[in-house]
């Protein structure tokens, strides 16, 4: 198992800081474990078994908890695969290269006919899918980021500006543009949820709690907590719509 480094931004980390104390070790030991494309096992019993071997303390039940509240707030996707759950930590290959060709574990559903990989699509001049910077491989080099970035420079200046779809207010009332291609990445992520009728219905939680709406690096998060929740619901087609002044629909998200 390949060395996992953690960025001293994650002391700063609005998502990390929404966790217990509990929950935000599961998280650093789950990177630990976690094979080179970000998948686990996601039974309770070899999580604390793989994850805790000394810890006597720990119970099932604290795992399956910290577990539900990382996917809750969408830094992990909880799956099947022939009956048996699986995770996968969401934003994964965005600070972590991927050495082996193939992962120990399945895909999640939402990709077993995609070629893309999760989260590791880039969208032409658009802001990165999540802000959670916690991972980064040893043999990722600052010569390489530079050139990465200069190549993505020049690519999204001659790029037309993407199609938006939907957008909600901000903290700062500003307004959050969610592009059509990210609709779309939303929905092959979360098959189960009307991914088109959520969004409206943040829209329309963000309207009526002006107090409670998010900040710009809150939103991307916002937005995935509530699909997951939902997703992990078994989603419906009229999901999300709030009563005015209604709390959203599920535990406090960060931002």
């Amino acid at each position: 198992m390949p060395t996992r480094l953690l960025r001293d931004s994650i002391c700063k980390s609005e998502s990390i800081d929404d966790l217990s104390w509990f929950e935000e070790i599961f998280f650093y030991r789950l990177i630990t474990i976690c094979d080179d494309y970000g998948r686990y096992d996601a039974r309770a019993k070899i999580l604390k078994a793989d994850m805790f071997p000394l810890k006597d303390g720990v119970t099932l039940n604290q795992i399956e908890k910290a577990l539900d509240k990382l996917s809750t707030v969408g830094m992990v996707q909880v799956y099947e695969y022939d009956q048996k759950p699986f995770l996968q930590l969401i934003t994964w290959e965005k600070y972590q290269n991927v050495r082996n060709h193939k992962s120990k574990y399945p895909q999640p559903p939402a990709l077993e006919n995609n070629a893309e990989k999760l989260n590791t699509i880039e969208y032409s001049c658009e802001q990165p899918f999540a802000n959670v910077p916690v991972i980064q491989s040893e043999s990722e080099s600052e010569s390489e980021s530079e050139s990465e970035s200069e190549s993505e420079s020049e690519n999204c200046a001659d790029a037309p500006p993407p199609a938006v779809f939907i957008t909600f207010l901000l903290n700062d009332k500003t307004e959050y543009e969610v592009h059509e291609s990210r609709v779309r990445d939303y929905a092959e992520l979360y098959p189960n949820v009307n991914v088109e009728q959520a969004l409206r219905g943040i829209k329309a939680w963000c309207i009526s709690n002006p107090t409670k709406r998010k900040t710009r690096g809150g939103a991307e998060r916002f937005i995935n907590g509530w699909l997951s929740r939902e997703q992990n619901k078994g989603g419906n087609s009229v999901v999300g719509l709030p009563k005015i002044n209604e709390k959203p629909p599920s535990r406090n998200y960060d931002g």
